[in-house]
């Protein structure tokens, strides 16, 4: 085993947009367990679009420092033990960061469960994006058969999860997507009825073609014009969840009608933080387990070899460019 390892920290906050120059690789001393922690093997990091809030000052979280090493989830192999709760060789999941090897505490650490098929799922439709949609489809919003739920960013990773869960509760799903071959994902392979081309046509325009007996339910991931939009076309008792913003949308000032037409509809608006819902994720596997393990789940992964690739992979996911989830193989 190499007596270093590789790790990414910020090196400078970015001013505008993120580039690769802003993070930099480092090699430092593999660390060493003490007593009650776990020495770890990363095997598979989650990129995900959080990551660009936390590098930008502005995450629920916490915000990243200059020289700090980035924060991610990872599923690894606990390689040395001095806790009783861990062995060599189990599978475990942490927040342990953009790094090859870890320490962590013995109760930081949350066992990969045998029953999935295939341990990285567990990042994303079995993971926090999984959780994610779980929470906003069904602990949320409600959804009943019959109803038009609108989800923005469908082929992402919380999004695609989003549109299997609203199609297999019966409701007639519309899709955000940026091209047409994410338009095509998302209806032939993820079951949406349509979808909205953002580039192609405006919000208001889309909507009205999609949903013309108006939207009941809103997974939104964009926020500004879109929210907007979404809003003026609710029904009575319609529920749109919050669960994301664009950084483009940020700078748009929220439009005073958006609370008139929300009372005026009944609507329930929900922000939803999904560290809110860790503790009802056993009942989320339940669910979806069996459905992931069989087929009748998918996700979309785009594989990035090695941390050296990550920092280009994140400035992909900045600019919509990546495909599905994203994971980096360790």
């Amino acid at each position: 085993m190499s007596l270093t390892q590789l790790q990414v920290v910020l090196r400078a906050r970015p001013d505008t947009a993120l580039e690769p120059g802003h993070l930099a690789l480092v090699e430092t001393p593999l660390p060493e367990p003490g007593d009650g922690e776990v020495l770890v093997r990363g095997r598979w990091l989650s990129l995900d679009p959080y990551m660009l809030a936390q590098i930008n000052g502005r995450h629920v979280t916490g915000n990243l420092e200059e020289g700090e090493v980035l924060r991610g989830e990872v599923i690894g192999e606990v390689l040395q033990s001095h806790s009783e709760r861990w062995k060599p060789g189990d599978l475990v999941r942490g927040m342990f960061g953009w790094r090859e090897y870890a320490v962590a505490a013995a109760d930081a650490l949350t066992l990969v469960p045998a029953s999935i098929r295939e341990p990285r799922w567990c990042l994303s439709m079995l993971g926090m994006p999984g959780l994610t949609a779980y929470a906003a489809m069904h602990w949320q919003a409600g959804l009943n058969p019959g109803e038009t739920v609108v989800v923005a960013a469908a082929s992402g990773a919380v999004g695609s999860m989003a549109v299997q869960l609203a199609v297999r509760s019966g409701c007639r799903v519309v899709g955000l997507v940026g091209s047409h071959e994410k338009a095509r994902y998302v209806i032939d392979s993820l079951g949406a009825s349509d979808c909205i081309i953002r580039w192609e046509e405006s919000f208001a325009e889309g909507l009205d073609r999609t949903c013309p007996e108006g939207i009941n339910v809103c997974l939104d991931l964009v926020g500004g014009a879109f929210l907007e939009a979404v809003s003026a076309r609710l029904v009575v008792g319609g529920r749109i969840v919050l669960a994301g913003v664009q950084k483009s949308a940020m700078a748009e000032p929220l439009a005073p009608v958006l609370p008139a037409l929300w009372i005026k509809q009944r609507a329930r608006i929900h922000g939803l933080v999904v560290y809110d819902f860790e503790p009802r994720r056993e009942e989320f596997l339940r669910d979806c387990v069996p459905l992931a393990n069989e087929g009748r789940l998918v996700v979309n992964e785009e594989v990035v070899e090695g941390l050296r690739q990550a920092p280009e992979a994140l400035v992909r996911i900045q600019a919509a460019q990546h495909a599905g989830k994203v994971v980096v193989k360790l």
